[in-house]
């Protein structure tokens, strides 16, 4: 979709270990961030049909449980939010969960396809400055939950948003 990353060379499992080698790239170069923000819009109108993926992935080192649905809400709370909840150690009659279907009330969701993992530590910039995106969590989803992932850990630059909303107005 317009997305610049790595190259994939290969994988297998040697003994118990599982590899990807993959190509190397020179990240440092000067940051140019409106243009991170037009690759990630031209990744988010790549559409699906419903929400979801059809292969459960990772984000970071936890496992992440991928279905198809075609209620946004409903995968959100259910593939996302709650899991995470779990791992802190909160139950699931947590308010957030319950008051989802209230909180988008009258949110159109459009089955975008995201990252699902994107922030400062699996983006950055090519000696000419161009940028790259590595280490997803992909699966298709409303792309404010992209765009909600870069603002974790010191987020983006304003310039970023700027250019997204330039891009492809929320």
């Amino acid at each position: 979709a317009g997305v610049r990353a790595p190259e994939p060379y290969a994988q297998g499992v040697r003994g118990d270990q599982a590899f990807l080698e993959m190509e190397h790239l020179g990240l440092g170069g000067r940051a140019d961030w409106p243009a991170l923000a037009r690759m990630l819009a031209e990744l988010h109108r790549k559409t699906a049909d419903r929400f979801g993926w059809g292969s459960d992935n990772w984000i970071g080192l936890s496992p992440q449980k991928n279905a198809w649905s075609d209620d946004w809400i409903a995968f959100y709370r259910d593939f996302r939010l709650k899991p995470q909840l779990e791992r802190a150690g909160l139950k699931d009659g947590v308010p957030v969960l319950k008051g989802l279907r209230t909180f988008f009330e009258n949110y159109q969701h459009t089955p975008s396809l995201l990252h699902g993992d994107l922030w400062n530590g699996t983006a950055g910039f090519l000696s000419d400055g161009g940028p790259v995106m590595f280490d997803p969590a992909v699966y298709y989803g409303d792309r404010e939950a992209d765009l909600a992932m870069t603002e974790l850990f010191g987020g983006f630059p304003r310039e970023f948003y700027e250019a997204y909303r330039e891009a492809w107005p929320l």
